[in-house]
């Protein structure tokens, strides 16, 4: 199965709850399908940049939101190396807006006090639709850049 068949199997029943939130409450500012491609000099594709497809559910002035993720090729540790066992990983977990931010943590490493933790910077000018991921020990960490991605409905 393709990571993208995988995506719309992931997303598709995780749409649905979000329309029928959405039909409840005003979205919040984090409300929608995000892509994020890691920033890397290493890496020369889009497929290879591919860090993680992100659905957050996020309702107006709620400090919580709820982050259904699937991994791609960029989220692994040294892009320029073998793919590793993360790509394809998935879930859902809680995040937290802080100071606009959205911060969360997916539980990657076999060591479950190690997440990978995610903040998708909100700000404006050339930095707008940037971030960081770095491993909670901070062994190791990269930049990315999120986008808008469309339905996978």
């Amino acid at each position: 199965m393709s990571l993208t068949a995988g995506l719309a199997l992931l997303f598709t029943p995780l749409a649905a709850v979000a329309e029928e939130e959405v039909g409840r409450e005003a979205v919040g500012a984090w409300h929608g399908n995000f892509k994020l491609d890691r920033d890397d000099p290493r890496i020369h594709t889009r497929g290879g940049a591919d860090m993680l497809r992100i659905q957050v559910i996020h309702s107006m002035g709620a400090p919580v939101a709820t982050i259904s993720w699937v991994a791609g090729r960029g989220i692994c540790e040294d892009p320029a190396a073998e793919p590793c066992e993360w790509i394809g990983a998935g879930g859902t977990v809680s995040g937290r807006v802080l100071q606009k931010d959205l911060v969360f943590a997916i539980p990657l490493s076999a060591d479950a006090e190690d997440p990978l933790i995610v903040i998708l910077r909100h700000g404006s000018g050339p930095r707008a639709r940037h971030g960081q991921a770095m491993n909670s020990k901070a062994d190791f960490g990269f930049d990315f850049s999120y986008f808008a991605a469309p339905d996978t409905r």
